[in-house]
């Protein structure tokens, strides 16, 4: 039997009107009333920090999920905060600024907790790109990443990012960054634009892990549902695995089960569980 449901947001369980705030779609929105009726616990698992699960999904709409957040670092439970694991290797981090100063196809930046701030390659033309496709990462100024090494690392990271002004290159940028820093980072597209890269073994795989353990529960009792790359870690963790038909192929040949929407997956974990009752 299914007993939790791990559950992406961006580009599964939300979608983004023009202009306004991420929103649950109603048909969304009754499957997920329909799966905690049933007693299935409901995780969120997303690049977002906690507090958009917190304030945006349980605050807005009444609910009492748990969270895997930050693509794993944070891991939230019956409102607590189990685990918050943002710890980069500084020198690795400023091997990949070096790597990545003066390449006019991508932007860099290192984003500060709160997006209080953001650092980037100020000096270069791929600062002018990073302001049109990223100007919505930063509700604060725009330093120098020279500076960020400079000052010491007592600001908490929030997301280290490569952008891009086409999904080709982001594609290509992946691979390269792949190929060089496997090593020390998880390297993932998020979107067409955009490139993260987590500390290593910081992954969504890792929060719906722990989450089993915590609980109990084997792989087999809980269902997860993603469209992106860092949704892999987690969709290979179980047979109950959904890909929205929008996710690229890559990422569907990691899932066992494509749906149209985030309510699909949840009526068909209920007929499961109905049917094996």
């Amino acid at each position: 039997m299914i007993k939790a449901f791990f559950v992406d947001l961006d580009g599964t369980l939300l979608e983004k009107p023009k202009g306004m705030e991420p929103i649950i779609p109603t048909d969304n929105l009754d499957a997920l009333k329909k799966l905690v009726a049933s007693g299935i616990r409901v995780i969120t698992a997303s690049g977002r920090d906690l507090e958009f699960t917190k304030n945006r999904i349980n605050g807005f709409y009444g609910f009492d999920f748990d969270a895997v957040a930050s693509n794993g670092a944070i891991i939230y439970i019956n409102g607590v905060i189990k685990e918050n694991e943002v710890e980069y290797n500084i020198d690795r981090l400023k091997e990949l600024s070096d790597f990545l100063y003066g390449e006019d196809e991508v932007a860099f930046c290192i984003v500060i907790k709160d997006r209080e701030c953001r650092y980037a390659h100020i000096n270069t033309l791929s600062y002018i790109k990073l302001k049109e496709i990223a100007k919505h990462w930063s509700h604060g100024i725009d330093l120098d990443v020279d500076d960020f090494f400079l000052e010491g690392t007592d600001k908490e990271i929030y997301k280290v990012c490569v952008f891009s002004e086409s999904a080709e290159t982001t594609k290509k940028w992946a691979k390269i960054l792949n190929k060089k820093f496997n090593e020390d980072f998880e390297i993932f597209s998020t979107d067409w634009f955009i490139i993260e890269l987590s500390p290593k073994n910081i992954n969504k795989g890792r929060g719906l892990n722990y989450i089993c353990e915590y609980f109990g529960y084997s792989y087999d009792e809980v269902a997860a549902i993603g469209d992106a790359e860092n949704d892999i870690s987690m969709l290979e963790m179980t047979q109950h695995s959904y890909v929205m038909a929008s996710a690229d192929d890559d990422v569907k040949a990691h899932a066992n089960q494509e749906v149209g929407s985030v309510a699909e997956a949840i009526y068909d974990v209920l007929r499961y569980n109905e049917d094996i009752s």
